[in-house]
C-alpha cells in the first residue's frame, strides 16, 4: 500500500492492484508508413503521461499551431485501437489522395501482450492483427485477419460477463466501441459534458455517437465500466421503459375509445330524440338496449305487407301499359310506311298521265316526219313512206291504267291517315295511362325505400348500442391494464431507486476521489462531487463557469483513471484527452492536470495507466521535453505536420 498526496494538501491513499507492473491497455509504438518501405513517422510512447504538444502561434511571425495533425493523431490510435474509420470522409479522402498506399501501425499491450496492428490510411484494403512483439519487422500473414479478434479479446478484458449488460442498442460485437469512445474523447465535444463522447462530424461511426443514439447507452456504457450497474437495475429499467412505451399505447388506445363511446352515445341520444349531454350521463346501457329494441318494433310493425303489394300491382300495371303503348306505337309506325308507300304509288302514277296524254293527243293526228303533212291525209291520198301502223287504242289504255292507279293509291293513303288519326288517340290515352301507373309505381317505390330506411336506422342504432356496449367493456379493460401498468411502473420505480441506492458505494467511491482531486487542483474549500439519480450520473463542481465544468471532466476521467489502477472499476487503464483546455481556464490550474498525471506515475513498481494528451497551450516547462514530450506538431512549415505534408 502507497500513500500519496496531492500537493500538501490531505492525503489519500492508492493501492495498486496486485502484482501489477504495467497499464492493463496501453500503446507503445505508432509508425506511420508512406509505403511498405517508407517511415512516415516512428513515435514511441510508454506508461504514464504522454504530451503531445502543437505550440500556439504568437504572432504573425511564428509558426502556426493547430493543423498540425493532433486530432488525427488521436483518431489514429482510435483507428489502432479497433474504431471503424480515423476521420470524416473529407480527411481520409485527403489522406489517400497523398498516399495511396499508407498504412499505420502500432504495438499494442493488452494485459501483458503485444498485439501488432496494420490499418490501411489510403486505397489499400485489409487489416491485421496479430500477436507479435516488432510491428515494423514483423511479417504480416499473406490475408488480413481483420480488426474483430482484437475487439473481441479487449470486449473480454475490460468488460468480460458485464458485456451483457450494455443495451441491445449496442451490437454485441461493438460493445469495446462504446467504452473506447469514453477513454479517447473527440476534441468536438469540448468536454462539455460527461456523457458527450462522439461528436457525428468526426466520422467515428462509433455504436454510441450520432444525434438519434440514447444519452441512456452512453450513461450505461460509463455505469457498466465503474461498477455501478447490476443486470436487477438493468432489467428492471428495460422492464420499466416496456411498461412506459406500453402505458403510452394503451392510453392513446382509451382516448380513443372513449372518444368512441361518446360519439355513439349522442348518435343513439339523437336518434331517440334525445337533447343535451346531461341525458347521456343519466341514460344507462340496459335502458338503451330496452328503448332501441322497441323503437326497431315499432318501425317493423308500420309495415304489414300491403304496400309490397301495392307495389307489385302498380308494378304489373305500368308494364302492361308500357307494353301496349309501345304495341299501338309500332303500328303507327307501320301506318306511316304505308302511307308513305301509298302516296309515292299515286305519285309515280299521277307523273306517267300528262306523258300519256301527250302521246294520244299526237296518236290521234300524227304528222309525217318526213312530208310534214297530217297522216290522215296521207292515208286519204296516199303516202307511200310509213312503214309501222300507230297503235292508237293502247295508248289509250296506258293513259286509262295510270289514272286509276293514282286515284286508287291516293284512296288507299286517304284511307290510312284516317285510320292514323284514330290511332293518335289511342297512343295518347296509352301514354297517359302509362304516366300514371309510372308515376303510382315510383311513389310506391320512395315510400317503400323511405319504410326501408327507418328500419335500417332502428337497426343501425340497436347496432350501436352494442358496440357502445363493446366500447364501454373495452375502455372498462383498458382503464384497468392502465391502472395496473402505473402501479408496476411505481413499483418499478421504487426497485430502481433501491437498485441505484445498492450502487450508492460505489457512486460514492466514484465521488470521493473525484471531490478529493477536484480540491487539490482548483484550490478550493467547497465540496464537489458525483450524483447518480433519475436523471443519470451528474457531477457537481465546487466552482462555476465553462471552463470549469469542462476541467470537471478531465478530472472526473482521472478520477476513474486512479480506480483502475487499484483494480476497483473495469476501466482499462488508458485514457487519451485532445486539447482539453477552455480558453478561460487559467493556465496555472491547466498546468496541474501534467502535474498531476506525472505524479501518479509513482503509484505502483511502474506507471501502471496510460494518459495521452494534446495541448496547443504550452504544458509546464518541466513536461516540453523527453520523457514526457513524446511528439511535437506544427501546422507550418509542412515537414513539422503529422504526415509531413501540408494535406
Amino acid at each position: 500500500m502507497q500513500q500519496f498526496e496531492l500537493f500538501g494538501g490531505p492525503a489519500f491513499k492508492l493501492h495498486p492492484r496486485e502484482g501489477a507492473g504495467e497499464p492493463r491497455l496501453w500503446v507503445r509504438r505508432i509508425v506511420l508508413k508512406a509505403d511498405n518501405e517508407t517511415i512516415i513517422r516512428d513515435i514511441p510512447l510508454k506508461p504514464g503521461l504522454n504530451v503531445i504538444w502543437s505550440p500556439d502561434s504568437a504572432g504573425a511571425a511564428e509558426r502556426i499551431g493547430h493543423g498540425g495533425g493532433k486530432t488525427t493523431f488521436c483518431r489514429l490510435i482510435r483507428y489502432c485501437l479497433g474504431e471503424k474509420t480515423y476521420g470524416p470522409h473529407d480527411q481520409m479522402d485527403s489522406v489517400g489522395s497523398k498516399f495511396l498506399n499508407a498504412r499505420i501501425l502500432a504495438e499494442v499491450r493488452l494485459d501483458g501482450s503485444t498485439w501488432l496492428i496494420s490499418r490501411p490510411l489510403g486505397a489499400n484494403r485489409g487489416d491485421f492483427a496479430i500477436l507479435g512483439e516488432d510491428v515494423v519487422e514483423c511479417s504480416w500473414p499473406l490475408e488480413p485477419s481483420g480488426m474483430q479478434r482484437f475487439r473481441d479479446a479487449l470486449t473480454t478484458a475490460f468488460l468480460g460477463q458485464s458485456s451483457s449488460l450494455l443495451p441491445n442498442s449496442i451490437p454485441v460485437d461493438e460493445r469495446w466501441l462504446a467504452v473506447l469512445a469514453w477513454l479517447t474523447r473527440d476534441q468536438e465535444c469540448r468536454f462539455s459534458h460527461l456523457l458527450e463522447w462522439r461528436s457525428p462530424e468526426s466520422g467515428s461511426q462509433s455504436p454510441v455517437s450520432g444525434r438519434n443514439k440514447s444519452q441512456e447507452d452512453r450513461l450505461a456504457t460509463l455505469r457498466v465500466a465503474l461498477g455501478m450497474l447490476g443486470p436487477e437495475e438493468i432489467n428492471a429499467t428495460k422492464r420499466r421503459n416496456e411498461i412506459a412505451s406500453q402505458l403510452t399505447v394503451n392510453r392513446s388506445e382509451l382516448a380513443n375509445v372513449n372518444w368512441h363511446i361518446a360519439r355513439l352515445k349522442k348518435g343513439v341520444l339523437s336518434r331517440l330524440g334525445e337533447k343535451g349531454q346531461e341525458d347521456i350521463s343519466r341514460l344507462q346501457l340496459h335502458e338503451l338496449e330496452r328503448r332501441t329494441s322497441e323503437h326497431l318494433a315499432k318501425v317493423r310493425s308500420a309495415d304489414d305487407g300491403r304496400l309490397a303489394v301495392r307495389l307489385r300491382e302498380a308494378s304489373a300495371e305500368f308494364e302492361r301499359a308500357a307494353t301496349e303503348r309501345g304495341r299501338l306505337e309500332e303500328t303507327a309506325r307501320s301506318l306511316e310506311a304505308q302511307i308513305a308507300l301509298h302516296e309515292l304509288e299515286a305519285k309515280v302514277a299521277r307523273s306517267e298521265i300528262p306523258e300519256l296524254s301527250a302521246q294520244n293527243v299526237k296518236a290521234a293526228i300524227p304528222i309525217c316526219p318526213v312530208c310534214k303533212v297530217a297522216i290522215d291525209k296521207v292515208r286519204a291520198e296516199g303516202c307511200g313512206i310509213a312503214l309501222t301502223p300507230c297503235d292508237l287504242d293502247a295508248l289509250a289504255a296506258s293513259l286509262a291504267d295510270a289514272k286509276n292507279r293514282a286515284e286508287s293509291a291516293t284512296a288507299t293513303a286517304t284511307a290510312l291517315r284516317r285510320q292514323q288519326d284514330g290511332l293518335k288517340y289511342q297512343i295518347t290515352t296509352a301514354t297517359q295511362a302509362t304516366d300514371t301507373s309510372r308515376n303510382l309505381q315510383e311513389r310506391l317505390e320512395l315510400e317503400a325505400s323511405h319504410r326501408s330506411e327507418l328500419v335500417r336506422r332502428a337497426e343501425r342504432v340497436v347496432d350501436m348500442v352494442q358496440d357502445l356496449k363493446h366500447e364501454l367493456e373495452e375502455a372498462e379493460r383498458l382503464d384497468k391494464k392502465v391502472s395496473d401498468l402505473e402501479r408496476d411502473q411505481d413499483d418499478l420505480t421504487t426497485s430502481l431507486a433501491e437498485y441505484r441506492q445498492q450502487s450508492a458505494s460505489v457512486v460514492q467511491m466514484v465521488s470521493e476521489r473525484f471531490s478529493a482531486i477536484f480540491s487539490r487542483l482548483v484550490k478550493t474549500h467547497g465540496r464537489s462531487s458525483v450524483r447518480l439519480d433519475g436523471n443519470g450520473l451528474q457531477v457537481k463542481a465546487s466552482a462555476d463557469g465553462t471552463a470549469i465544468t469542462s476541467f470537471a471532466v478531465v478530472l472526473f476521467d482521472l478520477a476513474a483513471l486512479t480506480l483502475a489502477m487499484e483494480g476497483r472499476t473495469l476501466h482499462p487503464d488508458f485514457l487519451l484527452h485532445d486539447s482539453p483546455r477552455e480558453a478561460d481556464l487559467g493556465r496555472s490550474l491547466y498546468s496541474e492536470i501534467f502535474r498531476f498525471a506525472q505524479s501518479l506515475e509513482d503509484v505502483g513498481p511502474s506507471p501502471l495507466f496510460q494518459y495521452i494528451i494534446t495541448t496547443t497551450t504550452e504544458p509546464p516547462e518541466e513536461f516540453r521535453n523527453v520523457p514526457w514530450l513524446r511528439l511535437q506538431l506544427q501546422g507550418s512549415p509542412e515537414e513539422d505536420r503529422l504526415f509531413r505534408v501540408n494535406l
